[in-house]
């Protein structure tokens, strides 16, 4: 017992006697600077990484900031226990005698020697001022989005989202819905207080933005786009309500109306249906249903010739008929090319840079297809004789059709039309020449035109993409 309380002894006046050189001393400190830990600093002073971990109390040693003070454990401190405990001892105010009206004594009565200890508690850097809080913004949400997105894209947490927006479900939120995103150094109370302001402020906006569009929506100056007229589609094959309306964007409910149709099931292939409007129920349609039929009778019947009993090739094309400015001098447009130039050359020969170029407009390759010579001469005569209007090319070169013996395919083929000749008067010009091929499609944009021994005439009422639905073919003279 008695060795023990020795030893305990022999400590507790080595401690006081540290701590009384600490005080009399005075303390080191290490400012932290970019890039350093605490084994630099260590190896530095020559004291040991726990002791400097133990003087200042560091609960996570591996975060150290820039700019953060430590201080350094005295000459023969190896615990750092003993420099902790001499700082807390000279933080600790000094008991003076003051007078019971509580004046304190003024500086110059003081000791000179008892001012030396509270040296470490003036050396103490000012407490860290608050963070100046961002502005909250509005942020309407997006289709897709929830509230992780949304607070990555701004920088916030979710929480800080949660508490400005006081979301009982964070996980429902819908597309359109305005919430308030917290501003920098908030966690969402300060942006919670401003929220109903924000939102007041956006309505506003709103409205004023609102109020010229209504206004010039109730103007009589301005009239309504006039709605589109009803058109007529003839029954295919294998076709039923749901497709036609469908192709033509109507509901089937409109063109029940629009036909007056008691079975709807019952439609036969050539019945000629009206087709109504997208904006019309099928009541404006019904109501001219029989004058709508009729007038496309008309235009058939002057089409086809069918009243008349005569085929195509009536006089109708010499009313568009004018005269070439540049005789012999073609302009195709395709799709991805056009040509403008002379098809034939001295001799009446093709010229083979216009032959190569025109393969292109027609969606061949130059060098490997070549469009037939007698389809470029026709060509040729059908431009100067529309005046050398340009011709638009629909359809040239092309591997995959509907017919197994396609004149497409070997470049004999063309499909095209000219602004401002209409389709069935170029038709009845094109069954002038001898040894061709004439197509003519009433639902679709294009006339066809191909090179071939038997001179031949046909009809199809199909649509584009479609299968035939030839009406007539015939073989011509």
């Amino acid at each position: 017992m008695t060795v023990r309380l020795t030893v305990t002894l022999a400590l507790l006046l080595t401690l006081v006697l540290q701590a009384e050189q600490a005080a009399a001393a005075g303390f080191r400190y290490h400012t932290v600077a970019d890039g350093q830990n605490l084994a630099r600093i260590a190896k530095r002073y020559r004291v040991s990484v726990r002791s400097l971990i133990v003087a200042n109390r560091l609960e996570k040693p591996s975060k150290l900031k820039p700019g953060q003070r430590l201080v350094v454990p005295m000459k023969g401190d190896k615990t750092g226990q003993a420099t902790r405990d001499a700082l807390d001892e000279a933080a600790k105010p000094k008991k003076t005698d003051q007078p019971q009206s509580g004046k304190a004594k003024p500086e110059a009565d003081k000791p000179a020697d008892k001012a030396e200890p509270s040296e470490p508690a003036k050396s103490k850097p000012p407490p860290p001022k608050a963070p100046k809080v961002g502005d909250p913004t509005l942020y309407r949400v997006r289709a897709g989005q929830n509230l992780g997105l949304i607070a990555k894209r701004h920088h916030v947490t979710v929480k800080s989202i949660i508490v400005a927006n006081a979301l009982t479900s964070p996980r429902k939120i819908m597309p359109g819905t305005w919430l308030v995103i917290p501003g920098k150094h908030d966690d969402g109370t300060h942006a919670a207080k401003k929220r109903a302001a924000l939102i007041a402020s956006t309505r506003k906006s709103d409205r004023r933005e609102a109020a010229p569009a209504a206004a010039s929506k109730t103007s009589p100056q301005k009239s309504k786009p006039a709605a589109r007229e009803p058109s007529v589609h003839v029954v295919g094959k294998g076709e039923n309500l749901g497709r036609i309306a469908r192709r033509h964007k109507v509901s089937v409910r409109a063109m029940i109306i629009a036909n007056q149709l008691r079975n709807p099931r019952a439609i036969r292939p050539g019945q000629l249906l009206v087709v109504p409007s997208p904006d019309d129920s099928g009541l404006r349609a019904a109501k001219r249903r029989r004058a709508i039929l009729a007038a496309h009778r008309a235009r058939s019947e002057r089409s086809t010739g069918r009243r008349s009993k005569k085929l195509p090739g009536s006089s109708s094309w010499r009313r568009y008929a004018r005269r070439a400015r540049r005789g012999g001098y073609v302009q195709l447009i395709g799709y991805k090319s056009r040509f403008k130039g002379y098809i034939m050359g001295p001799g009446n020969k093709v010229l083979r840079g216009a032959r190569h170029r025109i393969a292109k407009v027609m969606g061949g390759k130059p060098g490997k297809h070549h469009p037939h010579q007698r389809l470029l001469k026709l060509i040729a005569i059908v431009s100067d004789t529309f005046g050398g209007r340009p011709i638009r090319v629909v359809s040239g070169f092309r591997n995959r059709s509907y017919a197994s013996k396609s004149k497409h395919r070997s470049g004999r083929a063309l499909d095209f039309s000219i602004p401002g000749v209409p389709n069935s008067a170029l038709r009845d010009y094109l069954v002038t020449f001898r040894n061709v091929g004439v197509g003519y499609y009433p639902n679709s944009s294009f006339v066809h035109f191909d090179v071939r021994p038997r001179k031949t005439y046909w009809v199809d009422q199909s649509g584009p993409g479609q299968r035939p639905r030839y009406t007539t073919i015939k073989t011509l003279p």
